[in-house]
């Protein structure tokens, strides 16, 4: 829920590079008065000495999500401690089932085995896979005595096996962001932007925070565009100009020119010669002129 990095400034204030920090390397500490921060940062270089008290000022810390005002971030994830819980659960009755299973390739039933003791059958047993490592991945060649018959995994320890799906799912839903886009299947009944549209809604819960933080800190208005997260090629947007400008929202040049300076279009695309009028729909134009030059034929 906290992402830092330390701003390393020049004698004049000016932003030389900004080091990430891990939250481990920083304390968080807050004023008697309450009216903001103080860190205490650990780097990882040896020379660079513990600074303490460092201003609120020097630091970039963006927040998730809050539950004191905004002072501290808290991950999503505490929201799945249950279920994170019955995870645990799951993994240790998952390796008690496993570690109890009999670790065995196969059964080898010898016709009269009731006559053997276990030490000529486990004999039997080691000879047999003998047999099987010199035949070089060969056939198993065996008498009318004896059947071989390969054990398969059970159906029950399958499904204990089967637990990445459930965690991505779980992932997903506490991110607000769509499985599908996570390896997951999805929402089989919803359309590419109807996904599309629910994973920008993800998106601007993170970068607004991002974007509340640097505008802060950096006395300036910072934007944010995530269209290319959501449309890599741009022909959705394009297709989305293209209505606007068939609607009579935005003119042809107006068009035109969103599409050139979000790179959808090259800045020196040559101005057609003549003006590109649409073709009507339905073809009442040429019905008209055909019977005019019919009559005055």
């Amino acid at each position: 829920g906290n992402a830092y990095a330390y701003r390393w400034r020049n004698i004049n204030g000016v932003d030389l590079y900004w080091e990430f920090l891990r939250p481990s390397q920083v304390q968080v500490m807050l004023l008697e008065d309450g009216s903001g921060l103080t860190y205490n940062i650990n780097f990882d270089e040896p020379d660079i000495q513990t600074k303490e008290n460092v201003p609120q000022s020097d630091v970039i810390h963006i927040r998730l999500v809050s539950k004191n005002g905004g002072k501290t971030g808290v991950s999503p994830l505490t929201g799945l401690a249950n279920e994170l819980n019955i995870k645990d659960a799951s993994n240790r009755l998952t390796l008690h089932a496993l570690s109890q299973s009999v670790e065995a390739p196969g059964i080898l039933s010898v016709t009269g085995g009731g006559l053997l003791d276990w030490k000529k059958k486990s004999a039997r047993s080691r000879e047999f896979m003998r047999q099987v490592n010199n035949s070089d991945n060969g056939p198993i060649v065996l008498d009318d005595l004896e059947t071989y018959q390969p054990l398969e995994v059970k159906s029950d320890v399958a499904k204990l096996l089967q637990q990445a799906d459930w965690t991505g799912k779980q992932i997903a839903k506490v991110y607000g962001v769509p499985d599908s886009y996570i390896n997951g299947q999805g929402d089989q009944q919803s359309n590419i932007t109807q996904i599309g549209g629910q994973y920008a809604k993800a998106i601007n819960r993170y970068a607004g925070a991002v974007q509340s933080e640097l505008s802060n800190k950096l006395n300036s208005q910072i934007t944010y565009d995530v269209r290319p997260a959501i449309d890599a090629t741009g022909d959705n947007f394009a297709s989305e100009i293209g209505d606007l400008s068939s609607k009579g929202i935005l003119s042809g040049n107006q068009g035109r020119y969103v599409l050139q300076h979000y790179g959808y279009l090259p800045d020196d695309l040559p101005t057609p010669d003549k003006p590109i009028i649409p073709v009507n729909e339905g073809g009442e134009d040429d019905d008209n002129s055909t019977s005019q030059g019919d009559n005055r034929a």
